[in-house]
């Protein structure tokens, strides 16, 4: 037990620097981690995408990576509760924890250095839900629609079979952005007739029409469907449809505008979509604090449960993903509830700081009898 005050401040300084560098480590190695794989996962789905509109590998990975601010969104708190409450977990089954307190480090004091990495959590939430993932989430949607409506035949591979949605096969020997040299195209009308066009060079044009193909020095074969004779016929220029226009304006989702904007919704819009504006912006400002709750959840199962002899291994972890997964659920049922009923939007907001001060208030009333040195 030290036996001065200069003593304890040393001891406590210490205990906090180490254990906040190695909270720090492990987030940042688990956040990585579990973005990773979501990435990994997620990216399977525009597997389609890339097949159907000839998707270069590079636009692909720039697509994806527009999810990466709402992946980390997610991961960010789950790998802050985890660090912490297998940590100290960990401190407390090593009995490290036991020696601390019975050096006179209180259950508050030894908190301080979670509490600090949650905040450093919560922070960096409050960065992506406030500016990176509506930003990051717009860009994505507007690329998205780009590609499928508007570009799906800009990204021809040269040296390579094209198969494009409406049916079209297109080869490209040579490709410099929309300007290309040796071109076959393959395509059947619908009465039947097989074309080939072929052509030594061609320009890629957007146009009130649609996307459309400008093919400069070939020629048209035409194959009957039903004597199977073939027709030849040479051309200095001809254009051919690639894409149908945009079928319309892309309509915007709630999680793509700015806070700002959802607070601030025109009066026409239909209630149906107000309830879902106000949720997603009481949903924005609450979100990040749910880092902070489930961190003090885990601390208060760790630190202020009964001594390490009086309860079975494993028993708070359990407790406290219990905890956890209630308070997580009860987010999720009341933000579809908000979503209806725009009057109860404040109440998302209120969820996570209950629980924030009912933790905040065991931790400091289990320190009172705890503390050597005040």
């Amino acid at each position: 037990m030290p036996s001065t005050p200069s003593s304890f401040k040393v001891l406590t300084s210490r205990f906090n620097s180490y254990i906040f560098l190695l909270l720090m480590k492990r987030l940042v190695f688990l956040t990585f981690a579990g973005v990773l794989l979501i990435w990994t996962i997620q990216s399977l789905h525009f597997v389609g995408l890339v097949s159907s509109h000839g998707m270069s590998l590079k636009v692909f990975f720039q697509l994806t990576s527009f999810l990466l601010p709402t992946f980390l969104n997610i991961i960010l708190p789950l790998s802050t509760f985890a660090v912490i409450l297998f940590t100290y977990e960990r401190l407390t089954s090593d009995r490290e924890l036991t020696i601390l307190q019975g050096s006179g480090l209180s259950p508050a004091q030894l908190s301080l250095p979670a509490i600090l990495c949650a905040f450093c959590a919560l922070t960096i939430g409050y960065s992506l839900t406030l500016f990176a993932v509506p930003a990051a989430y717009h860009a994505f949607h507007k690329k998205e629609f780009h590609i499928r409506n508007e570009l799906g035949g800009l990204f021809l591979e040269e040296g390579v079979f094209n198969r494009l949605p409406n049916g079209m096969t297109i080869y490209v020997q040579d490709k410099d952005e929309n300007d290309f040299k040796g071109a076959l195209i393959e395509q059947t009308e619908k009465s039947g007739e097989r074309i080939i066009l072929m052509a030594e060079s061609g320009t890629l044009l957007q146009s009130a029409n649609g996307l459309e193909l400008l093919l400069k020095n070939g020629s048209r074969q035409t194959l009957n469907k039903n004597d199977q004779t073939l027709s030849f016929l040479g051309f200095g220029e001809k254009m051919i449809a690639i894409a149908p226009p945009p079928t319309g304006q892309r309509s915007i989702d709630a999680q793509e505008l700015s806070l700002s904007e959802l607070l601030k919704l025109p009066q026409n819009l239909p209630p149906v979509f107000t309830g879902k504006f106000y949720a997603e912006a009481y949903e924005r400002l609450a979100s990040p604090l749910y880092t902070l709750a489930f961190s003090l959840i885990a601390l208060c199962w760790t630190l202020c449960g009964p001594p390490r002899g009086d309860r079975k291994p494993y028993r708070p972890v359990l407790f406290a993903v219990f905890s956890m997964a209630l308070l997580l659920s009860a987010n999720l049922l009341l933000r579809s509830f908000a979503s209806l009923h725009p009057d109860f939007g404040g109440a998302l907001l209120a969820l996570p700081i209950l629980p924030i001060l009912i933790a905040l208030f065991i931790l400091f009333k289990h320190s009172g009898s705890s503390s050597h040195y005040p």
